[in-house]
């Protein structure tokens, strides 16, 4: 058998390095702990907020309280489905994702907003009947096409009416 040598462990220990100074804080995207949590009366308020409307949410036209009360309950709903507690972080994500899949950008005003938005989830609930989710979703993309939410609940009755003949 061939003589075998072992190193043998040095004596003394290895010197690490010591820090001199301490650590900066990164500010630059450091999450601040656990979101502040939004509650249901206190949702259409703060989603105003984040579409950078400056008022109050009584100071609303009918028809544009009822679309904030229907993006409300959807957002409310949908982070719940996503297992995301509603904050002003992920409202305003999901009021992006929302708003990038309708074809909106930032300048668009926020009555349109509202109402497409508003519209299409009020269509969108009513789209129950469809069973087929390629349909669905074909179907979802027309909405989201439509200039403003009477001409969604148009084409949402004119599908019933195909399907029911």
């Amino acid at each position: 058998m061939p003589d075998i040598t072992f190193r043998e462990a040095p004596t003394e220990p290895a010197e690490t390095k010591l820090y001199e100074r301490e650590p900066e804080n990164n500010n630059v995207g450091a999450d601040q702990g656990m979101p502040e949590p939004v509650d249901s009366d206190t949702m259409p308020q703060t989603i105003l907020d984040v579409l950078g409307i400056d008022g109050n949410v009584r100071d609303l036209p009918s028809e544009e309280l009822s679309n904030l009360k229907e993006i409300s309950s959807y957002l409310e709903e949908s982070l719940g489905r996503d297992g995301k507690v509603p904050s002003i972080k992920t409202l305003g994500i999901k009021m992006d994702e929302i708003r990038e899949e309708l074809g909106m950008d930032e300048d668009t005003e926020t009555s349109v907003v509202l109402d497409r938005i508003g519209g299409v989830v009020k269509s969108w609930k009513g789209l129950g009947f469809i069973q087929d989710p390629a349909k669905k979703r074909s179907l979802f993309m027309k909405l989201a096409r439509c200039p403003d939410s009477k001409s969604m609940h148009k084409m949402v009755f004119d599908e019933m009416d195909k399907l029911s003949w």
